[in-house]
Parts: structure tokens; C-alpha cells; sequence
């Protein structure tokens, strides 16, 4: 079997990018896509975007960085090599050793250090930062990190490019669009554009009104889930539909039935965290009721059924 790249076509490179096509040389081909550019093209080289990355993440100077798959562009005489934002790539565009891609929940940098070539995602959200790590005297060893800005930028500095970092916003109810964007600005300084994900809790019954409840006494809320109105149900939709027309990837979290997770697809997000250990547990709970009632026809079974 004979295999094709772009370095065997022996085209010229475009002037003033032989460095970024020093990268791509070893790409393989097809014998269809080999005959056609030796045929029709003349040059060889880079988009721009291309560009940004290399200078982005600072890599092997023979290699294209994890977390990016290499597509052709036609421009005219010239066939431009472009990288394309997909983790499920590893680096010079090899695919992952399985579909399967896994992410990691933490804010600690010491525990994401022996786990970050194994990673595709990491998640931060604020409570994680500050209760499990920063004020952690265990995990914060000599309270060497004082905030989320620190920590966060270290992470930043631990994870290769291969690894998105899905970052939640520290008050989805802000009423000004323009601080919820300023937050993901200052995000996507940190991490780049390639890396950021900004993570919006499905919020529903939640309001900015009731959000503390969640922190007091039973943890409950007060108004009961149907008494919600249809502005509330879809506020986090929306939010996702405006971040991400701002050029931001979304990570819609926080759903926990079915339909919750095919309606938030509408809202085009990039991932979504669905909790199925918890609707599962409740499934199997109601099951067990359900069972008793059959064999004891005992009333109050049904009534604790309601109840639950």
C-alpha cells in the first residue's frame, strides 16, 4: 500500500510560510486528492487561522498541536492547510485511540497535572475553585493560590492545547449582557479562543429572585416547578443563543430529563451535561414504589409515592 502526503506532491510553498508548512508535509492524502493537486495546483500553504494557532500554542516546529483537525481549502491556485477546533483529535491530526473522550472536573492543579494527556475537557465552575481547593488548606498547599484568576491561569499553563476548559459564569442573572461578555472576554484571554468554553447552567424555575434559596435551611425551592413563566423556562436557552452568536462554544449543564437535553440542542450548544445518575436513582425509587403497592395494595404507600 502506498501512502500519499502533501510533501510528496513536491509543490512549492507559499513565500514566507515554510516554516508553517514544515508542519504539514507528513499529512497523508488520498490517491484521488494526490492526482488532483499535482494537476491543478500550484502552491502550497496556510490559512490564517492556521497561523494564529501555531502562534498561539508554541509546539514542536515539525508538528500541528492536539486538539485541531487539518482540512484542505481551495484558494485559488494555492491549496491552503487550515486547523479545525476538535478535540477529538490528537496532535498532526491523528484521531484519538477511541470515541470515547473524557473530562475531568476540578480546580485543582495538582491533581490535573498527572491527568492532562489523558483529559479532552476540564470543567471549573467557582464553587469547585474556591470550596474544594482554594479555601482547602489540604489541596492549597501553603495557600500558595489567593483567587480564581490565579488558579485558573496556572490550569491554563498546565493543559496542552488538546484540552478545552468549560468555565461557568460567576452570575448567569446579570441583567447587562455586556458583564456576562466582559467575564467570557477575560476567559478567552486566559485560555485563547481555541481552548474556552463558557458554561451555562439550564436554570428553569430559577430565578435571580430565588437563586439563594438553593443555599438555605432545605435547600428547596418555594415556588413549586409548573409555576414558572415561559420567559424564566427559556432564559439560559437564550443566553446560550446570544453567547454563542458573540463567537463563544457553549457548555449547557445542569438537565437532568430527556426532554430537557433535546430541547436545550436547540439552543446550539457545543456540549451538554446531562445528570443521569440522579433521574435514575429517582426512576428506580419510584419503580420500588410502584412494586410494594402491587403486592400490599397499602394506601399509604401510594400517598408516600406522591409525596416523593
Amino acid at each position: 500500500m502506498i501512502k500519499y502526503t502533501l510533501g510528496s506532491t513536491s509543490l512549492a510553498t507559499v513565500r514566507g510560510q515554510e516554516d508553517y508548512t514544515q508542519r504539514i508535509k507528513n499529512m497523508e492524502i488520498s490517491i484521488d486528492e494526490w492526482s488532483q493537486i499535482k494537476n491543478n495546483i500550484d502552491y502550497i500553504g496556510v490559512t490564517e487561522n492556521f497561523k494564529d494557532v501555531i502562534t498561539t500554542f508554541s509546539t514542536d516546529p515539525n508538528q500541528t498541536p492536539a486538539g485541531f483537525r487539518r482540512e484542505l481549502v481551495l484558494d485559488g491556485n494555492v491549496l491552503k492547510v487550515d486547523l479545525v477546533r476538535d478535540i477529538s483529535y490528537d496532535s498532526d491530526g491523528e484521531l484519538r485511540p477511541t470515541n470515547v473522550l473524557f473530562s475531568a472536573d476540578s480546580a485543582n492543579p495538582y491533581e490535573i497535572v498527572p491527568m492532562k494527556n489523558l483529559i479532552s475537557n476540564l470543567t471549573c465552575n467557582p464553587g469547585i475553585v474556591y470550596d474544594l481547593f482554594i479555601n482547602n488548606p489540604e489541596a492549597n498547599i501553603g495557600n500558595q493560590f489567593k483567587d480564581r484568576d490565579e488558579v485558573m491561569t496556572e490550569i491554563a499553563k498546565i493543559l496542552g492545547p488538546g484540552v478545552d476548559i468549560s468555565v461557568e459564569l460567576n452570575n448567569p442573572f446579570e441583567k447587562n449582557f455586556d458583564t456576562i461578555l466582559e467575564e467570557a472576554e477575560k476567559f478567552k484571554n486566559m485560555f485563547s479562543k481555541h481552548r474556552v468554553v463558557i458554561k451555562v447552567p439550564h436554570t428553569g424555575v430559577v430565578t435571580s429572585e430565588n437563586v439563594n434559596e438553593l443555599m438555605l435551611e432545605d435547600k428547596k425551592l418555594s415556588r413549586d416547578f409548573k409555576n414558572v413563566s415561559t420567559e424564566d423556562s427559556f432564559y439560559s436557552h437564550n443566553l446560550c443563543l446570544k453567547l454563542r452568536e458573540a463567537g463563544y462554544r457553549i457548555n449547557y449543564t445542569l438537565m437532568f430529563e430527556p426532554y430537557q437535553t433535546n430541547l436545550a440542542l436547540q439552543a446550539k450548544p457545543y456540549f451538554i451535561n446531562t445528570f443521569l445518575r440522579q433521574r435514575l436513582v429517582q426512576s428506580e425509587t419510584i419503580q420500588n414504589y410502584v412494586k410494594i403497592y402491587d403486592l400490599t395494595k397499602d394506601i399509604t404507600i401510594l400517598k408516600n409515592l406522591r409525596q416523593y
